[in-house]
């Protein structure tokens, strides 16, 4: 093959170069060649190369046509390549259906408008339309108009213009990472996805809106490859137990099918569900459900006119979150249709729940908190007339206000009784001010005012004797006149005393020396201390009671004889019949005031006798035990009691009647002649207990030595004792003798002759008898014929259901020598018997002698059937002075005379009435607990109906304004309630050996209530406490009511306050959005 040079036209059907071909122009049908280079190339045919193709070497000849048409070129030799450039082709490019790639930018216009694509963003710089879908991460552009609708989960815009239609912003959830997502079909065109989510899906309230069933949805995001945008409802409400979402979107048939088999856990991404529409009960409905707006709604035609506005939705109670409400709680724009209270909403404007503003209101027209808003004022009501406001900056009308003359300038009106003009005048036909009020002439309501004092009528100082009032800014008060006063005033010394003066009452002059408060006779008679005639001594009488900072006394006078010097004649003195005072439990004047009690001691020479710390002595030698009660004896222990001559030195122990409880006792009573010495112990009739605790003695002589031991009868042995101070026996009846006795009385038996037992119990059961035990007829069904064991049984002798043959060690003599099995049973039960036995037979002996006296360990019943009489009595004797309990079958008396007569009852009736003849003296004080139920409170609260009954009962009356002072209602900060938020209210069981009535229905139940302490702790006043007189530690016996509720009620109104506050800040009137 070689080389051809042409220099003219080669026409040919076919060439082939196998190497190089260069022409000026060439013209073929087809041409194959592995290089051609030509000025000129018109292919009609095939044109290939398996090289490369070069068109031209300028921007002038460098172009491709195609059929005629220049279809590639060098555009204008500035880098770009031209296609169709020239519009030869004039429908344009066509690519097919293939890709259109570029790995750097693609662009479609010039530098101006133009649509450039590169591999980071799309910029349109001409007008855009999509009649579809448009899918984009970021999209920026200059206008944007959609037709239909535009649809987005997620907004940052800086301004929105002409939306159209209606644009809206709700709460959004974003299913996050490691979530869980079940898809399945539903029907044709819907399908239900359930989405676990435990980050996203936390509370059923999200975003502040409740995410409730029905609720209307918006969702988008990609499941299993597909995008789904679409709408739906909350298939069920969320669920925070399980973090889970339940949907049943509406989509199209194509993705429902997708899902015809239900994938679970497919795979997702981007997901995100907006509530638009809330769905549940309408406000005042419990039936009635409807859906409502939910987030932030943007109308450009509104419901009503075309009229635009923007509304928020939101919830209004946070105390009813799924109550739906059918008007927004903000809206901004067109208000028709919308009501504030009773006002009807319209034209355009603001509604809002509340309305918090920083800057300035103008307005001269309207109403603001139901006050009319005028061109210079506020008002409610008709000006002028009862009921009515008016605040303003000065009327031009005149009105009589507050008895003025009809004037204008009225700044401010209450009513028309109250006004203040803008000169600062004044005028009111009442008032009340807490504040100050100078005044330095004029009256007030009754009293002429100086420039030092107030005072009524004619009495202008306070030494004038006519009649009235004075008061001077020095502090010195008078009521009255020379004669008779009331007054505060300073004496020549310089302090300040009370002074009163009537015809009941005086006040001590300045020639007492003693300090305190008289009543009755001030100044005793001139014939006290002296002998006076017996004809005129019962005109001597007289009565001084002193009340003052150490307590009250009563002195009265007593009448003294001495026939050998003053014969016909008494010496009149007086005595102190009767001294209430107190004693402290500290000498530091500071910590008496935590403890004060008071001392009561009536007929008594030397109040000294009376020394123990809040002590009461009643014609007795001494009471100086704290807490301890004496009548007629003497008592030194703590919280322990003395009557009838009785020494009592035990702690919290009783004494009666001659008896003696030693020092050693605690919690122990003797009684007529017993001596007790021992905790819980009980000695009578001369018996003696025994450094021992829970004896008990009764009888002359008897001495119970071991604990828990019974002793009675007389002179029995003295039980020995181990180291814990345990006896032998059990029980004993003693029948030892005295020197002096007789077979009829003891009165004069003092001498010992001997001691001896009449029978024993010990502590396993086994009795000891001195004589014979006999059986007559049967015991138990068993026969004993007559069977008597008439020796002593062995102290080891025993008789259980074993047994068959009981050696008796019985006489010679004896009827028998052994018991049977049966009889010896019968017998065991018989003698388990014998303490029953012993006291019937003391019934019998009281019953043949009432001079005889017993203690029983049990409760002494007089039986009054029994003893054949009508009424059950017992009676106590002492001096000649008589005491009877009596009870009748009806009512029970307690009576008081002397051997011939009976005085005084008092009746305790069956219906729980309670009857005294004349009068009740309480030396402290009178409980009556169940009186009312009205609380107890610290100031005076007891009253005695007027019915003619004499009811005396609490009231509750006593919180009346009359006896308190100091009142406001801003309070200490240890009395401020929110103390009480931190006490607990807790839940516990009383114990057993508190509350022991099995019978209640709260026993041993949890109960409710508070712990006193945590109160003490935490909220002091309203704890009741002492201090502990041995320790010195407070202790706190209960929480009082009395300031606990007054707390609460504070608490309460404060709460109640917040709640109007909050109900101003989320309530507002519901209409039905339609």
């Amino acid at each position: 093959m070689g080389s051809s040079r042409l220099l003219g036209k080669l026409f040919c059907e076919d060439i082939n170069i196998s190497d190089s071909l260069v022409v000026k122009t060439l013209n073929a049908n087809d041409i194959t060649a592995t290089s051609v280079t030509t000025s000129g190339l018109t292919v009609n045919g095939n044109a290939t190369t398996t090289g490369t193709l070069n068109v031209g070497n300028s921007q002038t000849n460098g172009k491709i046509s195609i059929n005629g048409k220049v279809s590639i070129r060098d555009y204008a030799n500035n880098g770009w390549l031209g296609i169709n450039d020239t519009g030869a082709w004039t429908s344009g490019v066509y690519f097919g259906s293939s890709v259109i790639r570029t790995d750097g930018g693609f662009q479609v216009g010039d530098s101006g408008s133009r649509v450039l694509f590169n591999t980071s963003s799309a910029q349109f710089c001409v007008p855009v339309t999509i009649n579809n879908s448009l899918a984009a991460n970021n999209i920026t552009a200059t206008n944007v108009t959609v037709n239909d609708t535009l649809k987005a989960f997620k907004y940052e815009l800086n301004t929105i213009q002409d939306l159209g239609g209606e644009f809206c912003v709700a709460p959004t959830i974003y299913i996050q990472s490691g979530a869980t997502v079940n898809v399945s079909k539903a029907s044709a065109t819907t399908i239900t996805v359930s989405i676990l989510d435990k980050t996203a899906i936390t509370s059923d309230s999200i975003q502040g809106v409740r995410w409730t069933q029905n609720s209307k949805i918006k969702f988008q995001g990609k499941i299993d490859g597909l995008n789904i945008r679409c709408s739906g409802v909350m298939a069920a409400k969320l669920n925070t137990t399980t973090n889970t979402m339940s949907l049943t979107l509406t989509v199209e048939s194509s993705i429902a099918n997708h899902f015809a088999a239900a994938k679970n856990g497919a795979s997702y991404s981007d997901i995100s569900v907006m509530l638009y529409q809330r769905y549940g009960k309408k406000i005042g409905s419990t039936t009635e459900n409807v859906y409502a707006p939910v987030g932030i709604r943007m109308s450009a035609i509104g419901n009503a006119n075309s009229a635009p506005y923007v509304d928020i939705w939101g919830s209004k109670s946070n105390s009813d979150p799924d109550t739906i409400y059918t008007i927004p709680s903000v809206r901004l724009g067109y208000l028709d249709g919308l009501k504030c209270s009773t006002y009807d909403c319209v034209g355009y404007g603001l509604y809002a729940d509340n309305v918090y503003l920083n800057g300035t209101i103008v307005s001269n027209s309207g109403t603001i908190g139901g006050f009319k808003i005028g061109t210079n004022d506020l008002s409610n009501g008709t000006w002028g007339t009862d009921q009515s406001v008016l605040m303003s900056t000065g009327t031009t009308e005149n009105k009589a206000v507050g008895g003025s003359d009809v004037i204008n300038g009225w700044c401010f009106t209450a009513g028309s009784k109250f006004g203040v003009t803008k000169n600062g005048n004044m005028y009111a036909s009442n008032a009340n001010i807490s504040g100050k009020v100078t005044a330095t002439s004029g009256t007030i309501g009754g009293f002429n005012i100086t420039d030092s004092s107030l005072y009524t009528g004619s009495k202008s100082s306070f030494d004038n004797k006519q009649c009235g009032i004075f008061m001077g800014k020095d502090g010195q008060v008078i009521f009255g006149n020379n004669d008779n006063y009331l007054k505060y005033y300073k004496n020549s010394d310089g302090h300040y005393k009370v002074g009163i003066k009537t015809d009941f009452l005086k006040y001590i002059n300045d020639e007492t020396s003693e300090s305190g408060l008289f009543l009755g006779d001030v100044t005793l008679p001139s014939y006290v201390n002296t002998w006076v005639d017996d004809s005129e001594v019962l005109n001597c009488k007289f009565t001084q009671l002193l009340l003052n900072r150490d307590g009250l006394s009563m002195s009265i006078p007593r009448y003294g004889t001495n026939t050998d010097t003053n014969p016909n004649q008494y010496y009149v003195d007086a005595i102190t019949g009767c001294r209430i005072f107190i004693r402290y439990l500290s000498s530091d004047e500071k910590k008496q005031a935590l403890s004060p009690l008071v001392n009561v001691a009536i007929n008594q020479a030397n109040s000294n006798d009376c020394s123990g710390v809040g002590a009461v002595l009643i014609n007795g030698i001494e009471a100086s035990g704290q807490e301890s009660f004496c009548h007629c004896g003497r008592v030194s222990g703590r919280y322990s009691s003395s009557l009838s001559s009785s020494t009592v030195r035990g702690i919290s122990c009783h004494g009666d009647s001659g008896s003696i409880v030693q020092i050693n006792g605690r919690f122990s009573h003797s009684d007529s002649g017993g001596i007790s010495d021992g905790n819980y112990c009980h000695a009578s009739c001369g018996g003696e207990t025994k450094y021992t605790e829970y004896g008990f003695a009764t009888g002359k002589g008897t001495v119970a030595n071991g604990s828990s031991q019974t002793v009675i009868g007389k002179l029995n042995i003295v039980d020995t004792t181990d180291e814990y101070l345990k006896g032998k026996y059990v029980f004993i009846i003693g029948n030892g003798l005295y020197e002096e006795e007789t077979d009829y009385s003891l009165f004069q038996a003092e001498t010992i002759k001997s001691r001896s037992n009449a029978f024993t119990v010990d502590w396993d059961g086994n009795t000891w008898a001195a004589g014979s035990i006999t059986a007559t007829g049967s015991v138990n069904g068993t026969d004993f014929n007559g069977f008597t064991i008439n020796k002593s049984v062995p102290s080891d002798a025993k008789f259980t259901d074993t047994v068959t043959v009981i050696e008796n060690s019985c006489d010679s003599d004896s009827t028998t020598s052994a018991l049977s099995a049966a009889q010896g049973k019968s017998l065991k039960t018989y003698i388990g018997n014998v303490n029953t036995n012993i006291w019937s037979s003391l019934q019998n002996s009281y019953r043949a002698n009432y001079n005889a006296q017993y203690n029983t360990p049990v409760p002494l019943l007089i039986n009054g059937n029994s003893l054949g009489l009508a009424t059950a009595q017992l009676i106590l004797e002492y001096n000649n002075s008589y005491i009877r309990f009596r009870n009748d079958g009806g009512s029970f008396y307690i009576m008081n005379g002397n051997a011939s007569s009976w005085t005084n009852y008092i009746t305790f009736q069956s219906t729980g009435a309670v009857a005294v003849p004349s009068t009740l003296q309480v030396p402290t004080c009178l409980y009556v607990p169940y009186a009312t139920t009205a609380s107890t409170t610290s100031a005076a609260n007891a009253y005695i109906s007027a019915d003619g009954n004499g009811v005396l009962a609490k009231t509750s009356k006593t919180s009346s304004r009359r006896f308190k002072d100091s009142i406001t209602t801003d309070l200490d900060e240890e009395l401020n309630p929110e103390h009480l938020y931190d006490v607990d209210v807790v839940q516990f069981k009383y114990k057993k050996d508190y509350f022991t009535n099995t019978d209640d229905i709260r026993y041993r139940k949890n109960l409710i209530g508070l712990i006193a302490e945590n109160v003490y702790d935490n909220y002091k006043i309203a704890a009741d406490w002492h201090v502990d007189e041995e320790s010195g530690k407070v202790l706190v016996d209960a929480w009082n009511e009395q300031y606990i509720v007054p707390a609460m009620l504070k608490l309460i109104q404060e709460q109640h306050k917040e709640i109007e506050k909050l109900k101003q800040i989320i309530g507002g009137e519901v209409i039905n959005e339609g």
